[in-house]
């Protein structure tokens, strides 16, 4: 009996080690284990030593085609400097977008598929694989994905997975600079979800925003952690002090903003002293200045990049895992929130409503700061004087990446969750 499989195109897959990557590299994993043969479509990346997915590279079940991608596409790679270097890598970045804008004023991956479209459409034929994943963000993948299904018809069955909002993610909608190029993305978006045999998506703030655009029924697929992540807590929990926190992500959309305000009402409640940060990330310099400003600006330490590796040995000795949304970015559940819980610790969330804060309080799995019409439904006094409540391992277990790709099995095989 043939082993069943899938193409899944994949834009950011390892060695790309950023987080549009974390998504996929676990789950084609997970199904290659379960004896799912998937074949990769992606572009070439530069090798990072300090990747911890690069072991999918060499699993059996899993073949990995690369394909030029006709766009300055590494330049996402490139680390965030400061002082004059971070300023010219920045310039530069900025002149190099504004003359390829006329080509690539959707996504960078805009043009891949002039080489990826026929590439796909061969393997589909040649391997006699009848099911097509294309993930999604840059998007393009996605419309390139449908232009397949449309030459194919019934012959292959589409999986459109986005782990964003198209075009209400506000990287694209600040950056068309035109209503000509607004209106062919939301084309692009009306195309991609039209001809669609299952739209997946991992929060449902985001299936909110697309089922307002297809009758197809959106389904939600959350994230995960990894399986072979387990609690590695070094102790029971108890009241310390100090109240350790750690953060580790972004700051983008918004949240350096979210960070600053949640750091204010804690001033403002005499409560700075009591708790402290360790940011392992890349803080905005107007991140910086503000923490610089506050009455107790060594309660935020910003600490030195690591790995996920290692920072996922860090995490279990602290007392609670940060999530931030921006005001723009309220329908995101952070990939790093599974990675807090994986390790056993909760997460508090500052968030501005929606979907985080009914998981965090619905699950047990931690802390939920609303800022929201000036709502507070965590006391922080209260949050900082009780010892914290670990979250139930048999809850969390729901979102391993092998238990989520038992959920997506049942999409490939044309049913429904």
């Amino acid at each position: 009996m043939n082993n069943p499989s899938l193409v899944l195109i994949a834009f950011k897959y390892p060695p790309y080690s950023g987080v549009g990557a974390f998504r996929w590299s676990n789950l084609s994993k997970e199904l290659a284990e379960l004896g799912w043969i998937v074949h990769v479509v992606t572009v070439q990346w530069n090798c990072r030593s300090d990747s911890s997915f690069l072991d999918i590279l060499n699993h059996k079940n899993i073949i990995i085609h690369i394909l030029p991608s006709l766009g300055p596409h590494r330049m996402t790679e490139w680390r965030a400097y400061g002082g004059a270097l971070g300023l010219a890598v920045r310039i530069f970045r900025r002149i190099v977008e504004r003359l390829l804008s006329p080509f690539y004023y959707i996504d960078v991956a805009q043009q891949w598929g002039r080489i990826m479209i026929p590439f796909v459409k061969n393997l589909l034929v040649t391997t006699g694989c009848n099911v097509l994943v294309a993930t999604g963000a840059p998007f393009s993948v996605n419309h390139a994905a449908a232009r397949i299904k449309t030459e194919l018809g019934d012959r292959v069955r589409l999986i459109q997975d986005f782990r964003d909002p198209w075009n209400d993610l506000p990287s694209y909608v600040t950056s068309f600079g035109s209503a000509r190029r607004r209106a062919n993305s939301e084309k692009m978006e009306h195309e991609s979800l039209a001809c669609a045999d299952a739209v997946i998506t991992v929060t449902k703030g985001v299936a909110r925003l697309f089922q307002e655009r297809t009758e197809q029924v959106v389904q939600v697929i959350y994230n995960g952690y990894p399986s072979n992540l387990v609690s590695k807590l070094r102790n029971s929990p108890k009241l310390r002090p100090l109240i350790r926190v750690v953060y580790a992500g972004t700051f983008s959309h918004g949240r350096d903003k979210t960070f600053i305000k949640f750091l204010l009402m804690l001033q403002n409640q005499r409560l700075s002293g009591k708790i402290i940060f360790d940011i392992y990330g890349a803080p905005s310099k107007f991140l910086r200045q503000a923490v610089r400003s506050l009455q107790n600006p060594d309660s935020v330490s910003f600490q030195d990049r690591v790995n996920y590796e290692n920072l996922m040995n860090i995490i279990p000795d602290y007392d609670y895992g940060l999530h931030l949304n921006g005001r723009l970015s309220i329908d995101a559940l952070s990939t790093k929130i599974f990675d807090y819980l994986a390790v056993g610790i909760p997460v508090l969330s500052v968030n501005y409503g929606d979907e985080i804060h009914g998981f965090l309080t619905e699950n047990g799995f931690g802390y939920s700061v609303r800022l929201d019409n000036g709502q507070q439904e965590v006391d922080l006094a209260e949050l900082i004087e009780k010892k914290p409540v670990r979250p139930d391992p048999g809850r969390v277990a729901a979102f391993s990446y092998r238990n989520i790709a038992l959920q997506y099995i049942k999409i490939l095989e044309g049913g429904g969750m």
